[in-house]
């Protein structure tokens, strides 16, 4: 027997929440979302500022993490990066290398060096 798992939001009728049975992770329209805290028995949720969104510089795939805005390094200077795991010191190390290209969020196309240049352009990483 197949499971699949549908949680809709209150009063819309619009699909939030998908499990099927082929898939090992559910599947939140970020979009819809509403921070209603229907799933949170099932799945930890987090809301974060909006404005965020514009500064993500990566993102792994949908409902995945994202990595918001980089450290800055400054010459001469000791940077250190502490955090729990599975926060991004990792990821911002290895975009901060070049080992990892940033995707500016957009993970299923991701842009290139002229693009993403442009978009640091004016900012401390520009330096």
């Amino acid at each position: 027997m197949s499971l699949y798992y549908f949680i809709f939001l209150p009063l819309t009728g619009k699909l939030c929440i998908e499990v099927t049975p082929g898939s090992k992770i559910a599947f939140i329209s970020e979009e819809l979302c509403i921070g209603c805290h229907i799933c949170d028995s099932d799945y930890q949720s987090f809301n974060l500022p909006k404005d965020l969104d514009k500064d993500t510089t990566y993102r792994y795939g949908p409902n995945i993490f994202k990595l918001h805005r980089l450290p800055v390094p400054r010459p001469g200077r000791v940077l250190g990066l502490v955090g729990t795991n599975g926060i991004g010191k990792s990821t911002a190390l290895k975009v901060l290398a070049g080992k990892l290209k940033p995707n500016l969020r957009r993970f299923n196309n991701p842009p290139d060096w002229q693009e993403i240049l442009m978009y640091i352009r004016g900012s401390e990483l520009q330096n």
